[in-house]
């Protein structure tokens, strides 16, 4: 093989070697705008976050992220339904008080 050929298939090894870099990062780069277009979905309403983030990825970090912001979510809203719990035993309370307020 002369020396012109063999340069030849070395940049079409290289070529597509950056291809297959570019396609992988560019896969993981989708799965986490997916994510961070669900959970500002999720946040925007009402500022409590309510539902679940779902992505399909064969990616282990990605499917590891969106199971921790899982938990982050259903921890977020578990002490928001506990702060609405006490502000409306607060409530309560302070209306039984000025009941019995002379």
């Amino acid at each position: 093989m002369s020396p012109l050929g063999l340069l030849c298939l070395l940049l079409a090894i290289v070529a597509t070697l950056l291809g297959i870099l570019y396609w992988t990062q560019r896969r993981e780069l989708t799965g986490v705008q997916s994510v961070n277009d669900q959970l500002e979905r999720l946040l925007a309403p009402s500022g409590t976050p309510s539902g679940r983030i779902y992505l399909q990825s064969e990616e282990p970090r990605l499917q590891e992220l969106t199971q921790v912001l899982n938990r982050l979510l259903v921890r977020v809203s578990e002490g928001s339904e506990r702060v609405d719990a006490v502000q409306s035993q607060g409530a309560t309370l302070f209306a039984a008080l000025a009941d019995r307020r002379p």
